[in-house]
C-alpha cells in the first residue's frame, strides 16, 4: 500500500472542494463539541460520524459532496446512534482491561461508519463484523497510516488548533480513500470465489 497515492488522491479532492470542505468541517467540529457540551455526546456521535462519512466518501467517490451530506447520517439515527454506542462501550471495556487490545479493537472496527453508509440496511453487529473482517491483515497497516499524520497533528498543536481546518479534511478523506481501497481489495475476493 503506498500511502503517498491515497494522500495525493485525498489533496486533489480537497483542493477542487476546498469552501465546502472547510464549511464542512467547521459544522463537524460545532457539531461535536455542542454535543459534548451539552452531555448528549453519545447520543448524537453516530449520526455525525455517519454524516461525516458520507460527506467525504461523497467527496473520494465523485469529486464532489454536498454540505447536506453531513445531515444525511441523521436519517439512519436509530443505527447510527447503536452503533456508536456499542462501539465506545466495548471499546471503552478493552481499554480499561487491556490497552493493546482496546486500541487492536478501534483498528478492526475503523471502517464502520463508511461501510453503514454503503449498506444502512444493515444491523450494527453486520456492520462491525464486517469492519473486523475487512480489517484482518490491516490493523498494522492503518496505524501507520495514521502515524504518518503526526507531524500535522503536532502542527495543530503547535497553531492552537488553527491548522485543524486543513488536517482534519486531509486525515478524514485520505481515511475514505483508505477504505475505497480495502473495499476494494474485499470485492475482488469476493468476486474470484
Amino acid at each position: 500500500m503506498d500511502f503517498g497515492v491515497l494522500k495525493q488522491q485525498a489533496k486533489n479532492k480537497l483542493k477542487d472542494n476546498s469552501g465546502t470542505v472547510v464549511i464542512a468541517t467547521l459544522i463537524i467540529l460545532l457539531l461535536l463539541v455542542f454535543s459534548t457540551a451539552t452531555g448528549f455526546g453519545i447520543i448524537f456521535y453516530g449520526a455525525i460520524y455517519l454524516g461525516g462519512a458520507i460527506f467525504f466518501l461523497n467527496l473520494c467517490r465523485y469529486n464532489h459532496a454536498d454540505i447536506e451530506d453531513l445531515f444525511k447520517g441523521f436519517n439512519d439515527f436509530g443505527n447510527a446512534f447503536l452503533l456508536e454506542l456499542v462501539r465506545t462501550l466495548i471499546i471503552l471495556l478493552w481499554l480499561l482491561v487491556f490497552i493493546i487490545p482496546g486500541i487492536i479493537k478501534m483498528f478492526s472496527w475503523s471502517l464502520a461508519y463508511y461501510i453503514q453508509k454503503d449498506n444502512p440496511d444493515w444491523n450494527y453487529k453486520k456492520v462491525l463484523d464486517t469492519s473486523s473482517q475487512w480489517m484482518k491483515g490491516h490493523k498494522w497497516e492503518l496505524f501507520l497510516l495514521e502515524l504518518s499524520f503526526i507531524g500535522w497533528i503536532l502542527l495543530s498543536i503547535i497553531t492552537l488548533g488553527f491548522a485543524l481546518i486543513y488536517v482534519v479534511p486531509y486525515i478524514t478523506a485520505t481515511r475514505a480513500e483508505y477504505y475505497e481501497y480495502i473495499k476494494s481489495l474485499n470485492e475482488s475476493v469476493e468476486v474470484d470465489k
